[in-house]
């Protein structure tokens, strides 16, 4: 990307789509596998997508600088 706007645009496209194609089937998917305690087990998906784009960012923020990006 070269403006702002473009690497905006491709955030919210790959946000919508991410959620799609990853969290929306993961969470039918829990809602058929759990009866009881469905809603913690909801709640830790919902916190394991959180946590792991929280995780994600330092990672590769390593291997930028690591490979002189």
């Amino acid at each position: 990307t070269q403006e702002l706007w473009q690497f905006s645009l491709f955030f919210a496209i790959h946000a919508v789509f991410r959620q799609m194609f990853f969290f929306l089937p993961f969470q039918a998917l829990i809602s058929q596998w759990f009866e009881r305690r469905r809603g913690i087990a909801l709640s830790i998906l919902g916190s394991g997508f959180s946590i792991g784009s929280f995780i994600v960012l330092p990672i590769v923020s390593i291997a930028i600088g690591g490979l002189g990006w």
